[in-house]
Order: structure tokens, then C-alpha cells, then sequence
């Protein structure tokens, strides 16, 4: 999955930043690229409408961003066989 990190405008300057994305159920394995270095990266559970273990949630922030940061995210995951068969 890749999703850009900032907003699209050059001239304007966030003093800190945060993207955070949300994955599906049961995603285990979680790996992200970077194009540039960020100053926190937070993993943990995210708990919704019916949402049984929780999904996976990965928030990074960076100070001073600016529209030279709008680059794209890459985030795998892996999903566990095991938990859709204990769903069903």
C-alpha cells in the first residue's frame, strides 16, 4: 500500500506532523519504507464498530514538514490464515 505523507502545497510550513494509517483485522508482519527519516513511529491497536483483536495502527510524525515531504509511504503487512479461520 503507499499513501503520499503531507499535503499537496509548497509554501506552508507544519510545525509537527502526523500521518497515521489504519490496517485491517489480523494484519500481522508490519513493514514500512520511508523515503526520509521521520521523528516518531508508533505502532498499536486501533479498537472499532466490532472489531474483535483490534487493527493494527502506525502513526508517524516529523517536525517541519513542508511540501518537499509529500512522498509516498510504502506499508506491507502480512495476513495470518489462522484468524479467518477462527472468524468464521
Amino acid at each position: 500500500m503507499k499513501q503520499l505523507f503531507s499535503f499537496p502545497f509548497d509554501n506552508i510550513v507544519a510545525e509537527e506532523y502526523s500521518v497515521s494509517i489504519i490496517l485491517p483485522e489480523g494484519v500481522t508482519d508490519i513493514k514500512y519504507d520511508l523515503p526520509f527519516d521521520v521523528d516518531d513511529v508508533t505502532v498499536d491497536k486501533y479498537y472499532s464498530f466490532l472489531d474483535y483483536w483490534g487493527r493494527s495502527r502506525i502513526t508517524f510524525t516529523k517536525k517541519n514538514v513542508i511540501g518537499k515531504h509529500n512522498l509516498p509511504i510504502t506499508v506491507q503487512q502480512f495476513y495470518t490464515f489462522f484468524i479467518f479461520i477462527v472468524i468464521i
